[in-house]
């Protein structure tokens, strides 16, 4: 589509703005997989040094983290990115008023930590949530910078920024601390030290606000602020509750194993989707005026990475117990099924995320805020149903309510689009065929393979996944893949022909508008 106009940031539209969104999840993907690797490096390491009593009560300290962060980066962020002009006194209003909400915050919850101690019936929980509380304050004061790089596209400085201070703090500290004998201790101090680290970076990248000032008054801003506010206390609900009601019935132990299974699910969701959330959150805003271009980058971006996530999210559940074996070890088989049920969630986890993403640049906040309740009660009342079926059964409500979500999540952003039924329909359906042949595929193998043992069977199952699944997307007829799934393919050989001067072998190489 031939645009020539110029968006709300001055910068010229059309190619450009695929451009940029593709330089942004470029980044935020570099991002991802370093912070994602190192994560998951320091997680082997620390799941063979620490018990599951420690990542319990770590686990418990975050219900507390969570809501400090969702309350000062849920409420500053995301209506700075929405902005389209920030003058001089916003942003120092928001700078400083980020701050002493944060302060204010963390010191509720020092005061408030004996009860949640007390709460969870966790000994020895006190004093180290007493500490930790100190990063509420931390993450507030990086909040607007975040934000306003987000907002100017400078996903460079907020990718290193996130890379250097989690590799510094968890792969190298927490590591030390936990060899040393430590405890939980191990994992409190490096929390602190990656907050203040970040907020340092992202500090300087910015640049300091110049003036205090105690008040904002753009009144759309407060109006949007108390909407993000609100959703990210929702939100914060819903992705908490599960270590609430696990860590209040099952323990420290076992909210311990269900941690490090939601550890990995979280770990995969970061990795994929809140990548292309805050791209495209920051991407949409600069044209949200402009509805046949949302449209059809909402189109395109579900149309591509619905399948993806599907695919990802089915073969990660079939894997579950090799994942689990070579990653933490055989103190961990328990949390085996919960990860697999787990899994089975993410490509809606993933995937709702887009269709959220889209409401946000329009403004919409309020209606998100309802959303959010929405999907905390769902998810409350699926962990409490399957509560009395133990862990797997939490992980199974967990489950059925993101998919439920999921599912009000696109019709509400069926109304902000100009999409058919049709074809919404026919995304999804495809989605689940391509990740459906790829699925028979590997338990096929797995199944044939078994007498060898979990290592041999698992690995020749993924082989088996892989391939069927690239045969499968190489040889589909365009009119069955779509044009948006198309529109990657040749994007994807073409790239490949200009990386190595040679095009893709028995597939043709097109060029890309």
């Amino acid at each position: 589509m031939d645009v020539s106009l110029m968006d709300a940031r001055g910068e010229t539209s059309g190619s450009s703005l695929t451009r940029r969104l593709g330089t942004g999840v470029g980044w935020l993907m570099i991002g991802r997989l370093g912070l994602a690797f190192s994560g998951l490096a320091s997680s082997v390491a620390l799941a063979r040094l620490m018990s599951p009593r420690e990542f319990g009560m770590m686990a418990a300290i975050t219900v507390v983290l969570f809501l400090g962060n969702a309350l000062t980066e849920g409420g500053f962020v995301s209506p700075i990115i929405q902005r389209t002009q920030v003058d001089a006194d916003l942003r120092n209003a928001v700078f400083s008023l980020s701050a002493i909400f944060g302060l204010v915050l963390g010191a509720l919850a020092a005061v408030a930590s004996p009860w949640v101690a007390g709460f969870f019936r966790i000994e020895g929980l006190e004093w180290p949530l007493l500490a930790a509380v100190v990063i509420i304050p931390i993450k507030a004061m990086a909040a607007p910078a975040i934000g306003l790089l987000m907002r100017d596209h400078r996903y460079r400085e907020v990718t290193v920024a996130a890379l250097l201070s989690n590799i510094f703090a968890y792969s190298i500290v927490a590591i030390l601390l936990a060899a040393l004998g430590f405890g939980i201790w191990a994992l409190v101090i490096p929390s602190i030290l990656a907050a203040l680290t970040e907020l340092v970076l992202v500090g300087r990248a910015a640049g300091p606000p110049r003036k205090f000032v105690w008040r904002i008054t753009d009144r759309n801003f407060i109006r949007d602020w108390r909407a993000s506010v609100s959703s990210g206390l929702l939100n914060w609900g819903a992705l908490s509750s599960p270590n609430v009601i696990v860590g209040r019935l099952f323990g420290a132990d076992g909210l311990g194993l269900y941690s490090r299974a939601g550890s990995l699910f979280s770990m995969a969701t970061q990795l994929f989707s809140t990548t292309v959330e805050r791209v495209m959150f920051s991407g949409l805003s600069g044209v949200q005026e402009d509805s046949e271009r949302v449209t059809l980058l909402f189109r395109r971006m579900l149309s591509v990475l619905l399948p993806i996530y599907v695919t990802i999210g089915v073969g990660l559940a079939i894997h579950a117990e090799p994942i689990i074996r070579i990653l933490f070890g055989s103190q961990w088989l328990a949390a085996i099924p919960v990860t697999s049920v787990l899994f089975l969630a993410f490509s809606g986890r993933a995937s709702y995320k887009i269709s959220e993403s889209l409401a946000l640049s329009k403004g919409r906040f309020n209606s998100v805020a309802f959303r959010q309740l929405l999907y905390l009660v769902l998810v409350s009342v699926g962990l409490l149903v399957g509560s009395p079926h133990g862990l797997v059964g939490v992980a199974s409500g967990f489950t059925a309510a993101i998919w439920i979500f999921y599912v009000v999540s696109v019709l509400q952003a069926r109304h902000l689009v100009d999409l058919s039924w049709a074809s919404i329909a026919f995304v999804h359906l495809r989605a689940v065929g391509i990740a459906g042949v790829g699925a028979f595929a590997d338990i096929a193998a797995i199944w044939s393979f078994s007498r060898f043992g979990w290592l041999l069977s698992h690995g020749a199952g993924a082989m088996a996944f892989v391939i069927v699944l690239a045969v499968t997307m190489s040889l589909l007829p365009d009119r069955i893949i779509g044009e948006d799934l198309v529109w990657a393919r040749r994007r994807i050989f073409s790239l490949i022909k200009i990386r190595t001067g040679r095009p893709v072998v028995g597939l043709p190489v097109v060029s890309v508008d």
